[in-house]
């Protein structure tokens, strides 16, 4: 439990998807890209995607600053951390 008043207790990320993918599609892309970078990693993610038929489809998603092990015990992760996986994301060009 975080007890600060100034705690932060998850990180999001805008995504933008091409518009040439079917929106069919764009939550099996969404899910698969957490998988890979976030929850590979321990993070817990949730996305929302948004697609109003404006040619500006995207994802939000929200990861948690704690990440769980295979016991499903609860760690924090240092923001060293969640900011070394925020750059690896970033210089792949996603964010």
């Amino acid at each position: 439990q975080e007890k600060q008043w100034n705690s932060q207790l998850a990180r999001r990320f805008v995504l933008a998807i091409p518009r040439e993918i079917p929106s069919e599609q764009h939550a099996d892309l969404i899910r698969d890209y957490c998988r890979e970078f976030f929850v590979s990693k321990g993070m817990i993610a949730d996305f929302a995607i948004h697609d109003k038929g404006d040619g500006n489809p995207h994802a939000h998603i929200l990861l948690t600053m704690r990440a769980m092990d295979e016991m499903v015990l609860v760690y924090k992760c240092g923001q060293e951390k969640l900011n070394n996986l925020y750059y690896q994301v970033k210089s792949k060009g996603d964010v």
